[in-house]
């Protein structure tokens, strides 16, 4: 006996208009959850809101000191070399004439980068001014601050290895040049390890200070230390 296939039964259009529509039904649901929780819903816009406003402010802030403290770097610096400039001026009086800028800069801006580049350079006027120690403390600070940054970092220790040197505290200068001897890519390598050779020779090291020299020569042969290190390496 042959079965029949019983035909499915379509709902009728009117049928149809009775079932819910599930958009209506959702957005009808959220609706009546923020009647309900509609205090809530406001406190927590009101705290987003606010906390966009922070935010907004914060970034306009930060990149507004930068920029002040980048202004004021390029200011001082100017100044310091137009007072370098003066005939009769010395690097005393240069630096006596940039010092309260320079140092408002530093204590306002100091976490900045601009600030940070400010006590470098601050540092250099007073290494040049014969300030030794006040200079030996700024570059020994920043030095923290550029831990990241291999390119000052180089530039740093090299400055501290000068500036224990004329200290002559042999063991410091060294061990400051000797950081940047360590660096393939360092900036000024070549002026870190003639200084480093010209250490050991004066503690009297003549076989570490050829040996510098002659390494000096080896990987920069057209430094402007090249001549001198070569006639040293072999005198």
């Amino acid at each position: 006996m042959r079965q029949m296939a019983v035909a499915e039964k379509k709902p009728s259009r009117k049928e149809l208009l009775k079932e819910p529509d599930q958009f209506i039904t959702f957005s009808g649901k959220m609706i009546a959850f923020g009647q309900r929780h509609r205090r809530s819903l406001t406190y927590a816009a009101a705290a987003l809101a606010c906390l966009l406003v922070v935010f907004t402010a914060a970034r306009y802030w930060l990149a507004r000191s930068e920029n002040t403290a980048f202004a004021l770097l390029d200011q001082y610096t100017a100044q310091y070399r137009a007072e370098r400039s003066a005939a009769e001026n010395s690097p005393e009086k240069a630096w006596a004439a940039v010092r309260e800028g320079f140092e408002t800069l530093i204590a306002d801006y100091g976490n900045r980068v601009g600030g940070k580049l400010a006590r470098i350079r601050y540092a250099d006027i007073c290494y040049q001014a014969g300030r030794i120690d006040e200079a030996i403390g700024l570059y020994e600070r920043v030095l923290e601050d550029f831990d990241d940054a291999p390119f000052y970092r180089a530039l740093i220790l090299n400055s501290l290895g000068d500036v224990y040197a004329d200290k002559q505290d042999w063991q410091k200068a060294a061990g400051y040049l000797n950081q940047v001897v360590a660096m393939p890519e360092a900036p000024l390598r070549d002026k870190a390890l003639f200084a480093l050779a010209g250490i050991y020779d004066a503690q009297g090291r003549r076989d570490e200070a050829a040996a510098a020299y002659r390494k000096l020569v080896d990987e920069f042969g057209d430094s402007i230390y090249a001549g001198v290190a070569r006639e040293r390496a072999q005198g």
